[in-house]
């Protein structure tokens, strides 16, 4: 039920592993290199270190009168379900893309913890693009895959670029709009829940890449 109100629930391509159990991570590759006939193969190995996922929770309690149980309608479980259901996903996103969210010993760190974010130089089409260059050149640099990410932004910054028009009136990026859609080639997941970028909603929010 609450799956596919989260982010996380809204993407693909996450490997599923098991709480409380070390797994292995890779963070070195193998080298490889020309050999010639009756030559010696060159030796190589790959690095890893190992990673625990901490079991970890979100709850909350509603109490409800046994009066609203009993005579309300709509049904007041119904009700208290979406309502928490909403304030969990909410939460889970705000932790889950926050890039100040640290982890604790009852709760994991965010997936741009630590993360060099990269500085907006302007708010038309070819600033995005000078800035997303200047992304995907340091995600490259540091051998992270992009073929499978996501976009993840506001309603109100997928409306902008649905509305950027180029210099003939035609829409600089058509396959978006402010629910969704497609931006340079990769799907675009919107959510009212990001932090705001320096803890105030009038600093703006990050476009974060997923």
């Amino acid at each position: 039920y609450l799956r596919p109100l989260t982010l996380l629930g809204r993407m693909d391509g996450f490997r599923r592993v098991p709480f409380n159990v070390k797994v292995p991570r890779q963070t070195g590759g193998a080298s490889v290199n020309w050999v010639g006939e009756g030559k010696v193969k060159p030796l190589s190995s790959m690095a890893f270190d190992s990673l625990t996922l901490d079991f970890a929770k979100v709850t909350g309690i509603i109490p409800l009168t046994e009066e609203l149980v009993r005579f309300s309608s709509p049904s007041a479980e119904e009700l208290v379900r979406a309502d928490l259901a909403a304030a969990i996903a909410q939460f889970l996103d705000a932790e889950f893309i926050d890039p100040s969210n640290a982890s604790t010993d009852v709760s994991p760190a965010s997936v741009t913890y630590g993360v060099a974010a990269i500085t907006s130089t302007g708010t038309t089409a070819a600033a995005f693009r000078t800035d997303v260059k200047s992304m995907f050149e340091a995600m490259l640099v540091a051998n992270q895959q992009v073929s499978s990410g996501y976009w993840v932004m506001t309603q109100a910054q997928a409306l902008a670029f649905s509305l950027m028009q180029n210099a003939l009136g035609q829409p600089e990026f058509p396959a978006i709009t402010m629910n969704g859609g497609v931006l340079l080639g990769f799907p675009v997941i919107t959510t009212q829940n990001l932090p705001a970028s320096t803890g105030s909603p009038a600093d703006g929010y990050p476009i974060v890449f997923v």
